[in-house]
């Protein structure tokens, strides 16, 4: 058992953990002897990646250096005050009220501006990485002859909810004839204004194509009366009918905007539902699916909610036309030859909607992992290599299986917890909704 960790042992625990990002699944160590991983790698995880772990040991790499003489016993470690956010607390006492997490320690060692908390930081991330070693990590630190670590509770407090047992067997992922997955639908408020939207901008895509006809109609006519000398024209309305007939040409891309819209909401709800009835044909009633879920102080929805016991997955369905491809972390749409960068990212999206779903959680005092994931239910062709978020294609259900059966196994206690919550807020939403409505 530690009771003092030193610099070297730090590092080489960042070096054991396994990297997931582009389908690596190496020791981070490893990869970066062999250059498959950079310094530009390691910048991009310890800001932006959601795994804490992953953020962690990143922040680790990249201060190595700095790290290398600390020797810190973690109960000092806990002593030392937190600055960030004005809280100003001893780490250990908000490490205990679940104030500050993983995600904290590793953007203070990353960030610190003093040598005490980065390696204050560091130490207390290693504590609570330990707990969340797979049996692939694990073996490699035995390879590597590093002294062992502790794997029992210590005085960093982890919920149970956040790091569930490594030895839990995952669920089967099977059909269940007599008992499937619950399907809970969110408040149909948000619904029922994008329909609302869709039925003006429908009578406002008229009433521009009306605008369109007459302006180009008068206009050309203008010029023909010109060009034949028929009447005399004034410069005015020469003006004017060039006037008309640019504004024509640029009210027309917004028309077909409106159109395109329209279409795509059309084929997003019956994405969803393509979506949930093939995870209520191959999925038991341990799962829950939740669909279209407002989050307080939010406008927009998250598509899907997944959660069962092998962990919890934020969905972002997709029913894009064309042909689309997602290389790492880039999306894009083949027109004619060339490909064009979507303006909106689904993986990044998806990331933002599990960080959406993971900060709720926490404010209710439940801290958990959040998947992300795309979910790709259009017919039109996608092409994939190595993406940052996993896509989920329809059309290949026995990866989604295999993909779930490799989540992150959730406790039947806190898998319950959640499900209430969500419920709970989804109730509080619909009533809200209804209340809006009768205004």
């Amino acid at each position: 058992m530690i009771e003092e960790w030193k610099g070297p042992d730090i590092i080489e625990l960042a070096n054991n953990v396994i990297w997931p990002i582009k389908k690596l699944h190496r020791p981070l160590g490893e990869l970066l002897a062999s250059g498959e991983v950079n310094k530009q790698d390691l910048n991009w995880a310890a800001e932006k990646y959601f795994d804490p772990k992953i953020k962690w040991a990143a922040a680790v790499e990249l201060q190595a250096q700095n790290l290398q003489q600390v020797m810190l016993l973690p109960t000092v470690a806990r002593r030392v005050v937190w600055p960030f956010k004005g809280l100003n607390q001893p780490i250990g006492n908000l490490l205990d009220k679940q104030i500050i997490n993983l995600h904290d320690l590793a953007y203070a060692v990353a960030n610190a501006y003093t040598q005490e908390l980065r390696s204050a930081a560091a130490v207390l991330g290693a504590e609570i990485v330990c707990r969340q070693l797979t049996p692939l990590e694990r073996k490699g630190l035995a390879k590597n002859q590093i002294r062992q670590v502790s794997l029992t509770p210590s005085a960093v407090p982890i919920h149970t909810a956040a790091i569930p047992s490594i030895g839990v067997a995952p669920a089967p992922v099977a059909s269940d004839s007599k008992q499937t997955l619950q399907i809970v639908n969110g408040s149909k408020y948000l619904t029922q204004q994008l329909r609302r939207r869709q039925h003006w901008a429908a009578i406002l895509m008229v009433v521009v194509l009306d605008l369109w006809l007459l302006s180009l109609f008068i206009g050309v006519v203008v010029v023909i009366v010109q060009l034949l000398h028929l009447a005399q024209v004034s410069l005015g309305w020469l003006v004017a009918s060039g006037a008309l007939l640019v504004g024509a040409l640029l009210i027309l891309p917004r028309a077909e905007q409106l159109i395109d819209e329209i279409e795509n909401y059309k084929k997003g709800r019956k994405g969803e539902q393509l979506v949930a009835k093939a995870l209520r044909n191959n999925l038991n009633q341990r799962w829950t699916l939740f669909r279209n879920i407002i989050l307080p102080g939010r406008q927009d929805d998250i598509d899907a909610i997944l959660i069962g016991p092998n962990g919890i997955y934020a969905l972002e369905i997709k029913t894009f036309s064309g042909t689309h491809r997602n290389i790492g972390d880039s999306w894009q749409r083949k027109y004619g030859p060339l490909w064009h960068k979507l303006s909106r990212n689904p993986g990044r999206q998806a990331q933002r909607n599990a960080q959406r779903l993971h900060d709720y959680l926490q404010q209710c005092d439940v801290t958990v992992w959040i998947e992300p994931r795309v979910v790709w239910a259009s017919r039109s062709k996608l092409l994939l290599s190595k993406p940052t978020v996993p896509v989920w294609q329809l059309t290949r259900g026995k990866f989604i299986g295999e993909d779930l059966t490799r989540g992150k196994a959730l406790d039947e206690t806190a898998r319950h917890q959640i499900v209430a919550l969500l419920k709970a807020n989804n109730l509080a939403q619909k009533q809200n909704g209804s209340k809006q409505k009768q205004r």
